[in-house]
């Protein structure tokens, strides 16, 4: 059977190509196509494997501090990734050559070759060539992996012609969906197969075992996707396509199997507590439910028996997890209007240097080495510290026992403090009663204890007036450290000397006021370590002032970098408007061809060390990323690409509302274009607040091709001639 094109005309037009007769053998380059394409959106989000990636010496100053970076999770998908995109190509020369398909005449080719246009005079006119084109430590997402992005979705809007095509395609999304769904819920109830023995066994090469030990992570879903906002991401688009393709298949088996994975990957979704994936996900499913509403009504019994198992999955997920599922959906608004929190610690300051207060409603006093603790309905408890030994006694000084359960958390014997529960980890107390979790404490020289985790009002900024280092917190309580003939002295906003209290010979100093309680202060010479809660920053007092010291040892002055927008908002979207209100500045100088690739953390002012502090949590995190894919996207390879991306996305969008929103004919090509689209406007919705990563993209890309193609077919189904929108 011979294929025959309607007219032999240019590439840009009107006009599709269509099968007038259907191949009864597959041909070489379509099982060659869909390999490529099996693995670009069910092989490669799985791939996790350890390579170690020594840092470029011109970029070295940009990172860390270490030489090298542990890969696990982007160095071989970066290399599947363009293996798959030259499998794809080689598919499509091999189809043109003995004329087994000829291209389909669209528009969609002009952003998508634009934007590839743009990607490459980006790469070669970058100042960091080794980064552009093959990635930045840890991400690999350059000019070789963004092409072969473009090139799977190229190759996919003109190879797939046939209904068998897509159910293949389907079932090998779905299975890897599934299975990665199931490997996210087991995440989530403290089952951790990558950090297992096994799972080590399998993703650190031989010779590397000895020497690494993964340590498992918080029970949020993140699968093999490197974090949870890219497994929401994943778990999106793969819910609402699941979703879509559950509609339209009558078959009782089917309907089992779809709703079934639609449970899991819906079940993995709420486990990654990517809230910005749920906003994607409501928002397209709105559009969804419009789209479907005919078939909704049509097919009611199925409609309310996968929402009576999607609402039962989501009360499963909330009851059973460790943190409710409410509280963090809840949690939405308030980083949105930036509503500020009440700190829960309300300082009681005495005169003799105690540190007494209020955390919630349970009231604490710390004296040296004993902190009682008095909660309402609860009797007082006193913990004591003694040559790194803890020791709990009741309010008539008795020592109380101590238990522990299967997951070694420990708990009184005591049938009096039945409430409380806490966790021990070296010099670190974890301390729970009834449902107030507690500041961590410290063992401190082993006689000391010490708030080691945040406990006073969150800080908002740190100056330098001269000689004096300057902290500010929310609460408009202001601590100013000076040196004087070598020694620390702290005053408050009122410059009444504050108290310290030595830890035994050392340089080291608590602070005995209840409004500091979490601020442990260490001398060497003129250098001071401020340690506020776990959060360490460095300065050395110098005759110039104070200067911040970064991790190469190198003097930062300490004033803020250029910003724009988002000032008091910072926090909002779980920090993200500080880094958008500090990569705002930089886009005047990235509008025709960006700065290059993947080189985004290059051009990020990393020496805003104060800021990292404040918002980040630490001076040395390096920012990667801006956490928006369309501030990504301007600052790698320019504005132009990104207007190239919104033509791409928004004529796909609008074509395929035109293609489906009028009365259409039910079949696979609509079903499956409708949820790409449901899919696609999930991920670029999430897009707002997370960015392009090569565990997620290919899937994206795979879909938005699958979608043009299905557009593509649907259309030519139901037209005697076929017309592109």
């Amino acid at each position: 059977m011979k294929f025959r094109p309607v007219a032999l005309v240019s590439l840009f037009g009107s006009k599709v190509y269509h099968m007038v007769d259907q191949p009864q053998k597959a041909k070489a380059a379509q099982v060659l196509f869909l390999t490529s394409f099996v693995i670009f959106v069910a092989v490669i989000p799985w791939i996790v494997r350890l390579k170690i990636c020594p840092i470029d010496n011109n970029i070295f100053l940009f990172w860390t501090g270490l030489h090298s970076v542990n890969d696990f999770y982007s160095y071989y998908k970066s290399i599947l990734v363009i293996l798959a995109g030259v499998l794809s190509l080689i598919a499509l020369a091999m189809a043109l050559l003995k004329a087994e398909i000829n291209l389909n005449r669209t528009w969609f080719y002009i952003p998508l070759f634009f934007y590839a246009g743009l990607i490459v005079l980006s790469g070669i006119n970058s100042d960091y060539q080794t980064i552009a084109w093959l990635g930045g430590p840890d991400r690999r997402e350059g000019a070789l992996v963004l092409l072969a992005y473009l090139l799977v979705c190229f190759v996919t809007m003109n190879m797939l012609r046939t209904k068998r095509q897509i159910k293949i395609i389907l079932i090998a999304l779905m299975v890897s969906a599934g299975l990665l769904g199931i490997l996210g819920i087991s995440q989530y109830y403290g089952f951790k197969l990558i950090t297992s023995a096994l799972g080590q066994y399998l993703i650190i090469p031989a010779g590397l075992r000895d020497t690494f030990h993964l340590v498992p992570s918080s029970n949020t879903v993140l699968a093999t996707l490197y974090n949870p906002n890219n497994a929401g991401m994943y778990f999106a688009m793969a819910f609402v396509l699941t979703l879509v393709d559950f509609f339209h298949i009558s078959k009782p088996r089917g309907q089992i199997m779809l709703g079934t994975i639609c449970c899991i990957t819906f079940a993995s979704l709420l486990g990654t507590y990517a809230r910005g994936a749920w906003i994607g996900t409501c928002l397209s499913l709105i559009l969804t439910v419009w789209l479907l509403r005919k078939t909704i009504i049509q097919r009611r019994l199925p409609a309310l028996l996968i929402t009576f198992c999607l609402l039962l999955t989501y009360l499963i997920m909330n009851q059973t997890g460790l943190a409710a599922l409410n509280t963090r959906m809840g949690s939405i608004g308030t980083d949105i209007s930036q509503a500020q929190l009440a700190n829960p610690w309300v300082p009681n300051n005495s005169d003799n240097g105690v540190i007494q207060g209020e955390y919630g409603n349970v009231r604490l006093r710390l004296d040296n080495n004993e902190l009682t603790l008095q909660a309402p309905g609860q009797p007082p408890l006193k913990i004591r510290v003694k040559e790194g030994r803890l020791s709990f006694y009741d309010d008539q000084n008795e020592k109380i026992r101590l238990g522990a359960d299967n997951r070694k958390n420990w708990y009184f014997r005591s049938p009096k403090y039945k409430d409380y529960s806490m966790w021990l980890n070296n010099d670190r107390l974890s301390l729970v009663i009834g449902d107030v979790a507690l500041p961590e404490l410290r063992i401190i020289d082993g006689n000391y204890l010490w708030f080691g985790s945040q406990l006073t009002s969150s800080l908002t900024g740190i100056e330098s007036n001269k000689h004096t280092l300057i902290l500010r917190n929310k609460v408009n309580d202001m601590l100013s450290i000076k040196l004087e003939e070598g020694k620390i002295v702290c005053s408050d906003r009122d410059d009444r000397i504050l108290p310290l209290q030595r830890i035994q010979d050392r340089a080291c100093y608590m602070i005995a006021d209840s409004r500091f309680a979490d601020y442990l202060l260490i001398q060497k010479n003129n250098i001071l370590l401020i340690d506020k809660g776990g959060r360490r920053i460095r300065f050395e007092f110098t005759d110039q002032g104070v200067l911040n010291l970064d991790v190469f040892g190198r003097r930062v002055p300490v004033k803020p970098a250029a910003s724009l927008g988002f000032a008091g908002r910072e926090s909002m979207f779980s920090n993200r408007g500080y880094i958008w209100s500090r990569t705002l500045p930089l886009l005047k100088d990235a509008i025709w061809l960006g700065h290059g690739p993947d080189t985004f953390f290059i051009y990020f002012p990393q020496d805003d060390r104060i800021g990292k502090y404040l918002y980040l949590y630490s001076a040395e995190a390096v920012v990667d990323k801006p956490h928006n894919l369309y501030l990504q996207t301007w600052m790698n390879t320019g504005l132009l690409s990104l207007l190239a991306l919104i033509a791409l996305f928004g004529y796909y969008i609008i074509s395929s509302l035109k293609l489906y929103s009028r009365d259409r004919k039910e079949d696979l090509f609509s079903s499956v274009g409708i949820g790409c689209l449901a899919a696609v406007i999930a991920y670029l919705i999430s897009g707002f607040v997370y960015d392009s990563n090569i565990s997620v993209a290919p899937v994206f890309w795979g879909l938005l091709g699958l979608g043009i193609a299905c557009n593509l077919l649907y259309r030519q189904s139901i037209d005697k001639i076929t017309w592109d929108l």
